[in-house]
């Protein structure tokens, strides 16, 4: 198992915050195969952080095939490392199989608490690949908003 930081998952790069009620931000991080090398099973990839106190909106995934097979899946969460616990954005993901755009679709993320931490949209690699890939991107950009009151 290993772990893989997109640069915009790394604390040089802080995310944006939303400023207002209602304002929407987005958070978009990749990384490369080409520099990684293949995923393997139960490899971990933090893609972006979502700041402390805000709140998930959607995610959309979009990436090359991580697999020269078809075994790969991937399951994408909300990651908060102090408290050890994860909120599924996509379980069962199998879009780096061919490649393409996959979106949120579970509800966790959605009615998570609020997390006075930076936490982390990240992809673990559930069933590992047939033959991984070693090159292509594996990306996804956060839409979050910040938390309101009525939240807790």
């Amino acid at each position: 198992m290993s772990t893989y930081d997109a640069a915009k998952a790394e604390v040089r790069f802080p995310a944006p915050s939303a400023s207002v009620q209602g304002d929407v931000k987005a958070n978009r991080g990749f990384i490369d195969l080409a520099v990684t090398g293949a995923l393997a099973i139960n490899d971990i990839v933090n893609l972006a952080k979502l700041p402390a106190k805000h709140l998930p909106v959607d995610c959309i995934i979009d990436t090359d095939a991580v697999d020269t097979g078809s075994a790969v899946v991937l399951n994408f969460e909300i990651y908060d490392p102090v408290g050890d616990d994860s909120y599924a954005i996509n379980t069962g993901s199998i879009v780096g199989r061919a490649g393409g755009i996959d979106r949120m679709d579970e509800l966790a993320a959605l009615r998570m608490p609020i997390i006075d931490n930076d936490c982390y949209l990240r992809a673990v690699v559930a069933t590992g690949p047939t033959t991984g890939a070693t090159t292509g991107k594996l990306a996804a950009t956060l839409m979050y908003r910040g938390a309101e009151v009525l939240d807790r």
